[in-house]
């Protein structure tokens, strides 16, 4: 009666027991239930991941949006350029978290507690930080070229460019809540790199090709800008590596 879920045997199992498990073994093989654990965690892990790399990283927009209306300052981001970064950034990198192949150690962890939900409390903070990293460094950068006195579409260029840089760099804080990213073999998701490839290839052409320009109301950044944004993303990874390790290190202290 304590069970979570009844297994029955699909070979020598009765119908009646069939009918009234909620799993059954076709094989009869008991360890096919730790597989079948073990896959499960992969896949609500994954799942998991998917959202935290979402809402950390939309949840930058709306703070890059809100603070420039609140300093004065222009709209960072036209309508097109942000279906654009919801395209090219989380229209790729989203579909090939979901691939992630299960950290080695899934099946050594404690169970989880049944009524915890997708996003529990260490989730929703990290969420919190790297929404507000992502919106600060964007609207730093955007704040910065318009007081340099470049453009608005220049200026929005590379608010664009920073942001969806910040995007291709949480994907990699997304593969593992607890491990360094530089811990986990960068070639294990082959379908993480070929989505990274793409959209950087496709971001490279919205800012670079003319006939792209005029659609999404982009232009071409200089090499000093391109550095500029691209060191600013960065600090996404040192700051959910610095958290990571906080973390790591509470854990080991309440154990």
């Amino acid at each position: 009666k304590k069970a979570n879920i009844g297994v029955a045997m699909g070979k020598s199992g009765t119908d009646v027991a069939k009918e009234a498990a909620d799993m059954v073994l076709k094989d009869d093989n008991y360890a096919s239930i730790f597989e079948a654990v073990k896959v499960g965690r992969i896949v609500f892990e994954n799942i998991r991941k998917v959202i935290y790399f979402l809402l950390g990283s939309d949840g930058g927009i709306p703070i890059v949006i809100v603070s420039s209306l609140l300093l004065n300052l222009p709209l960072p981001f036209l309508a097109t350029q942000v279906l654009w970064i919801n395209l090219v950034s989380n229209g790729l990198q989203d579909v090939a978290l979901a691939y992630e192949p299960g950290e080695k150690d899934i099946s050594k962890k404690p169970p989880r507690n049944p009524n915890e939900g997708i996003i529990n409390f260490s989730i929703f903070k990290r969420i919190m930080i790297v929404a507000l990293v992502i919106g600060t460094g964007t609207l730093f950068m955007y704040w910065y070229k318009l007081s340099q006195g470049s453009s608005l579409i220049f200026a929005r260029s590379t608010a664009l460019n920073t942001l969806v840089f910040f995007q291709f760099f949480h994907v990699f804080n997304s593969r593992s809540f607890e491990k360094s990213i530089f811990k986990i073999h960068p070639f294990s998701n082959p379908f993480l790199l070929m989505s990274l490839t793409l959209a950087l290839l496709a971001q490279i052409s919205v800012l670079t090709f003319s006939p792209l320009h005029f659609v999404f109301r982009t232009t071409q950044l200089d090499y000093i800008t391109w550095i500029q944004t691209i060191l600013v993303a960065l600090t996404i990874i040192i700051v959910v590596e610095l958290d990571k390790l906080f973390f790591n290190i509470n854990n080991r202290t309440n154990s």
